[in-house]
Order: structure tokens, then sequence, then C-alpha cells
């Protein structure tokens, strides 16, 4: 029973990856949504054409990739194939597997959230050479131009969607289940039989 539960969390967490996980906003309005392939790509979903299209922060550039995101996206996928081989041949390395690789999935996502998203570095980024760009011009307002990119870099914000919550629950069931086998079995060997 716990091989279909795996099978069918590792199957349900494969397909949130093309779900938003990220809604990116610029001063308190939704620019853009980032799905789980969209983070590893660096690319973004526009809530409006023509917002994207005029803001000259993203002109040509990606919002960088995130390795994590597609380790965790390479985990996942191999626990389905591992879950698919635990039931049909119900080996003890496969139903392992099965187990860790969403374990692994869960921490590799709990550590890019943990380190932020690169959308959020890169657009801070290219804020960044902007006023850098403003204040190479003689210019006696160079501070405010400075001011300014700092405002737009405090208004830039990567805001976590609810898919993203639901992939990290899911993900907690395997490993849940790999906790619980692990107890069992150190029990198994620290308590002494009684028979008899």
């Amino acid at each position: 029973m716990s091989e279909k539960i795996k099978l069918g969390a590792c199957l349900l967490a494969l397909s949130l990856f093309a779900f938003p996980w990220l809604q990116i906003e610029r001063s308190e309005k939704k620019w853009a949504t980032q799905t789980g392939i969209q983070v590893i790509t660096g690319e973004a979903t526009p809530y409006s054409q023509i917002d994207y299209s005029q803001s000259k922060t993203n002109a040509g550039r990606k919002l960088g990739s995130a390795p994590l995101i597609a380790i965790a996206l390479l985990a996942v996928f191999s626990a389905a194939v591992f879950s698919m081989m635990t039931l049909v041949r119900g080996n003890m390395v496969t139903k392992i597997l099965s187990s860790a690789l969403p374990a692994a999935s869960l921490i590799c996502i709990l550590v890019q959230i943990k380190i932020d998203f690169p959308a959020l570095n890169e657009l801070k980024e290219s804020v960044a050479e902007k006023s850098i760009d403003y204040s190479s011009i003689s210019d006696p307002y160079e501070g405010f131009s400075n001011f300014r990119a700092a405002a737009i870099m405090s208004s830039i914000q990567v805001k976590i969607k609810p898919a993203l919550y639901l992939q990290l629950f899911i993900l907690a069931i395997p490993t849940l289940l790999l906790a619980n086998n692990l107890i069992d079995l150190v029990r198994k060997r620290t308590l002494p039989s009684r028979s008899g």
C-alpha cells in the first residue's frame, strides 16, 4: 500500500512542476509568474504582455536558472521510475530509492527557498546595473537616480504560490514514509525478540 502512495505522490509532485510556483511583483503590482520548469530555465510568464514588453529591466534577459530545482525535478522523476519498479519487482534497493529521492528533492527545494530564487537576484542586479548607467552621466540629480534604483530594488518581490507549498507537502509524504521505515528498522535491531 505504501508503495502505491509513494508512486502517486511522485507522479503528483512531477506534475506540479508545470504549475506556477512563484509570483514576481514590482511595486506591489503582479508582473510575472514562474512555474517549476521556468524556475529551472529562467523564463517567466508575464501577467500582462504590455507590462512585460515595456519593462526595461528584463529586456532580452533570463531570470537566472536554479540548478537545485533541476536536481529536485530529476530526483522526483527518478523516484517515480523506482516506485514503478518497486511495484513490479519489489526490490529493496528500488524501495529505498523511491523513498530517499523525494526526500532529496524536498531538501533541494527547501534550500532553494532559503537562499532565494534566481529571479529576485537577477532583477535586482539588472536594476543595479541601470543605476550605474545613470550615475555615469554627469547629472546634478545623480543621487536621485541612485535613490530611484534603490527604491525599485526594494519594491521587487518574489512570492511563493500555493502550488509550491503543495509540492512541499506532497514530497513530505514519501519522506515521512522513509522516516517511519527507518524507525521501524532501528526498533527491530535494538529491541530483543520476545519469543517465549
